[in-house]
């Protein structure tokens, strides 16, 4: 198609942004180079403001989890102190008046029946936000994958019409010359002016839809949001009908939000089952402390200590209604829930799936039909143009041919991105590759 042979997107974005806003963006990207949608997502994991936040969320959990033993760590305290007996004014004198300075020093543990289960939700929580992490990457691909798409249509769009627009001009400029010479009636003139103006305020609209979309890839690409790069050309949209995989549940399994929910119902058990140890469980808490009575008879070390070794058993968990049954009963509703929830992730995923195959196959069809539409207008636009230089059509005839054929072309090329947006969906949806989602079914063949 003509249309994404232009290298319309220079010409277009000049027009419409600054050319310095070349040296913001030249701290991401060198101007002169063509950026790919691999550039594209390069830029975007370094400068994502989303990503960024979920990526501290995700070194912070790491970094907890790593330390997870520290629950093992005794507590440690150390604490001094001064007394001072003193006479007040008009008192007898007493010989207890004096200053004594004192030190202590001590260590603590405490564990419950419940500390295996805490170290396995530190862990949980790690490969919770591991998958929130992946989660919003793979989402910020594919939504860039997809203002990619939006700028490239959005360019055609914007072509396309002021492709239209010279040639709506230049009918118009010959009606008048034929007006003027008497060949044709004031009224075709008038209505070729106003086909041809009436482009105007269309190319205005594609101009701003084209500034929006760069300004939307530029946002999800962290860069200053006026920032021009000149953008690689794409490939011509396929339309390969796409095959859905055999083994689907694997796929699903495999997905982000399934993942999310199957470590959020594991998250659930142990919480659980933590519940259950803390509410029957004995806590075991040891310490050992010393001292030093009066440090102004020395600094020698201490001589004694003591040592205290406790067991203690909650029994408010066996009482029916109490806090801590209630407690195990929220936790035990909590698991049930997850379970629930994550049935119902699956169901809402394979039905977002089928969904996107038959609308990636239904394009694939009106992708032929469109391309087939274009062809047409554009010949019978040629054998209308013809015709009316050789006085044989209407200007009418010819305007309205060149109408279908803007049309027939927006139609085609809302039709390609559409096309490419559920590809990017679909890659998104069983967390796969673009290569192995075009090949699905090709060892079967």
């Amino acid at each position: 198609m003509f249309i994404l042979k232009k290298k319309s997107i220079l010409l277009c974005a000049v027009a419409l942004l600054s050319v310095c806003s070349y040296a913001q963006a030249s701290d991401f990207f060198s101007p002169d180079d063509e950026l790919t949608l691999d550039d594209a997502w390069r830029i975007a994991r370094e400068n994502n403001l989303a990503l960024k936040k979920q990526r501290l969320a995700f070194e912070q959990a790491e970094y907890a989890n790593k330390w997870k033993t520290n629950r093992f760590y005794p507590n440690i305290s150390l604490s001094g102190s001064l007394k001072n007996v003193h006479a007040l004014p008009g008192g007898a004198e007493s010989a207890a008046t004096g200053t004594v300075l004192s030190a202590s020093a001590g260590l603590s543990l405490s564990l419950n029946s419940g500390i295996a289960e805490s170290l396995a939700q530190d862990e949980a929580a790690y490969l919770a936000a591991a998958a929130n992490y992946r989660k919003t990457e793979a989402s910020l691909y594919r939504d860039v994958w997809k203002a990619w798409n939006a700028v490239y249509a959005a360019q055609g769009d914007l072509s396309l019409t002021e492709h239209n627009l010279v040639l709506a001009q230049s009918l118009a400029a010959k009606a008048r010359s034929n007006y003027e010479n008497g060949q044709i009636p004031e009224l075709d003139m008038l209505q070729a002016e106003y086909s041809a103006a009436s482009l105007l305020p269309q190319a205005m609209i594609r101009k701003n839809a084209l500034a929006g979309s760069l300004r939307n890839l530029n946002s999800l690409l962290g860069i200053p949001l006026d920032s021009v790069l000149p953008m690689a050309p794409v490939e011509p949209c396929s339309g390969q009908v796409i095959k859905k995989p055999d083994d689907m549940d694997r796929y699903i399994a495999l997905r982000h939000d399934v993942v999310s929910a199957g470590i959020a119902l594991a998250r659930a058990k142990s919480a659980a089952r933590n519940s259950a140890l803390t509410r029957y469980g004995p806590t075991v808490s040891v310490s050992e402390n010393f001292g030093i009575a009066d440090l102004s008879e020395g600094s020698g070390l201490p001589e004694t200590g003591s040592f205290s070794l406790s067991l203690s058993l909650p029994l408010g968990g066996y009482l029916p209604g109490s806090k801590d049954a209630v407690a195990q009963r929220d936790a035990e509703t909590a698991v049930k829930e997850a379970e629930l929830a994550l049935m119902q992730t699956r169901v809402a995923a394979r039905k977002e799936i089928e969904s996107l195959f038959e609308s990636a196959n239904q394009l694939v069809e009106s992708l032929t039909v469109h391309k087939l539409n274009e062809r047409n207008t554009i010949r019978a636009y040629e054998l209308a143009r013809q015709g009316y230089e050789a006085g044989l059509v209407g200007s009418t005839n010819l305007e309205t041919a060149r109408k279908d054929r803007l049309n027939a072309g927006l139609a085609l090329l809302s039709a390609e991105s559409s096309y490419r947006n559920v590809v990017a969906d679909l890659t998104f949806a069983l967390n796969i590759p673009v290569s192995e989602l075009m090949n699905q079914g090709d060892d079967n063949d």
